[in-house]
């Protein structure tokens, strides 16, 4: 009985560490890390002769190969699986996850039998994952921004937002926050829009067909200027007040000053 907490801890854990789980000659490599994890945790082990492997090796003992398709995204603790170069390369989903990349734990990554490191990864060769058998999933709050967009008037923001602890019934909004003093700007009511990829992506998790949002609002005078970001919340009450679940999407940008004819004329 494992959970995603365990794994994490043991993902935590095994930073700065080097297994050789397979006491090869060519010493740690990525495929001994995932070994190492699965068997500690689930007593299992993959085989195959490199990382790429995984996808076709990795339907064992209740953990499931799910190949990467438009819309899916990792979840933490899923082994992720890249099938670049003639090996490929593996190691462990830790968090931090949007549509540029997500944060994880490798071995051998820069092919000098280097020890385990956490560190960013992107998409780029991504096959998908191997995903582990938990029994009790962590209370998630998954959000993806596809789009913040700042013109001379107006701002757009397009993306989705899930969480376990979602239900129906709840009052969606979008949060405009000052990036600077972390104070609210603005509070937008939202009628959340459909999201077949992202049900497709997480079908357990609930709400996810009808997760997703599409903000297009005129940019008030005392905003100019600042520095904000966006927080999608869903609530309990329709003021926005009482908090199920919010998702802070890392991303901040600034709203030009954008000066008049008059103002231009001044000069």
């Amino acid at each position: 009985m494992v959970t995603q907490a365990q794994a994490l801890q043991w993902a935590k854990n095994s930073i700065g560490r080097s297994y050789d789980f397979d006491n090869s000659y060519d010493g740690v490599q990525c495929f001994d890390l995932v070994n190492q994890y699965s068997h500690d945790l689930f007593r299992i082990s993959f085989t195959g002769t490199y990382a790429k492997d995984l996808m076709q090796t990795g339907n064992v003992g209740g953990f499931k190969v799910i190949p990467n398709s438009p819309g899916f995204y990792p979840q933490p603790g899923d082994i992720f699986v890249y099938n670049y170069g003639s090996a490929g390369h593996t190691g462990i989903v830790t968090g931090n996850i949007n549509t540029t990349g997500f944060d994880g734990i490798d071995q051998n990554g820069n092919n000098k039998n280097d020890a385990t490191t956490h560190r960013r990864f992107n998409y780029n060769g991504f096959a998908g994952v191997v995903r582990p058998p938990f029994t009790v999933s962590l209370p998630q709050d998954i959000g993806v921004q596809e789009l913040f967009k700042i013109s001379s008037s107006s701002i757009k923001t397009r993306g989705w937002h899930i969480s376990s602890k979602v239900k129906p019934g709840l009052f969606s909004f979008i949060f405009i926050m000052d990036a600077n003093t972390d104070k609210e700007l603005l509070r937008i009511p939202i009628q959340r829009s459909n999201r077949p990829d992202v049900l497709n992506a997480y079908p357990s998790m609930p709400l996810a067909n009808t997760s997703g949002f599409d903000v297009n609002f005129l940019i008030p005078a005392n905003m100019k200027g600042k520095k904000i970001r966006i927080v999608s919340r869903y609530s309990l009450t329709k003021d926005g007040n009482n908090i199920v679940s919010d998702y802070n999407y890392p991303v901040s940008k600034t709203i030009p000053t954008f000066r008049t004819v008059a103002d231009q004329n001044t000069f």
